[in-house]
């Protein structure tokens, strides 16, 4: 090589280092949540340890990755001392065979809100609650369908409430205290032997 290319090459080995380190693959080891925004350590090329690196994430949208999650990073600027965690993956969770258009959420522990092609299904091999603020309405004309041991309410249950319905404690009290004309004396009977 000729020396102008020596000289060249030598001028331009810091740029090109920083540019090559710009965009890197690292491991997440440890994740503090605490914080505003989430911090990382991670391991990069040649076992780089990372510290307090930010991991930016969509808004609206949260997780805690597990350690040994993988991750790329981008080094601000090409500065190493200013690294960001632009998106995280782990392999040993993702859901696999989606349909083209399918999105999903899912954990580590096997729950998941699929968005399929046929419809959203919810599952959990824990309990599953649903915290609603004032009222919440289910809009199924076909029919909702419960497939459970137990149903229980802690309020009324009212059936055809838009129009003459009653309630369960309604259809309860007229159980309760009804009687009606005998067939042989003719005369009304007591009420029920056990109330409802």
């Amino acid at each position: 090589m000729d020396r102008v290319t020596l000289t060249f090459n030598h001028l331009i080995r810091p740029l090109k280092r920083r540019v090559m380190l710009m965009i890197s693959r690292a491991v997440i080891k440890i994740v503090n949540d605490a914080e505003g925004i989430q911090k990382v350590q991670a391991v990069g090329y040649g076992d780089e340890l990372l510290e307090n690196v930010e991991r930016f994430q969509e808004y609206g949208l949260t997780s805690r990755p597990k350690g040994n999650a993988e991750a790329v990073i981008a080094a601000v600027a090409g500065g190493r001392s200013h690294t960001i965690v632009i998106a995280v993956d782990d392999r040993r969770f993702r859901l696999r065979n989606l349909e083209a258009g399918e999105v999903a959420l899912y954990d580590d522990l096997g729950q998941k809100v699929h968005l399929k092609r046929d419809g959203i299904y919810v599952e959990t091999p824990m309990k599953l609650d649903a915290i609603i603020g004032t009222s919440a309405r289910v809009v199924a004309p076909a029919g909702v369908r419960l497939e459970t041991s137990s149903l229980e309410v802690t309020g009324d249950i009212k059936d055809r409430c838009d129009t003459d319905g009653t309630t369960m404690a309604e259809m309860r009290s007229v159980y309760n205290s009804h009687v009606h004309p005998e067939n042989d004396e003719g005369g009304p009977t007591d009420g029920p032997s056990e109330a409802m």
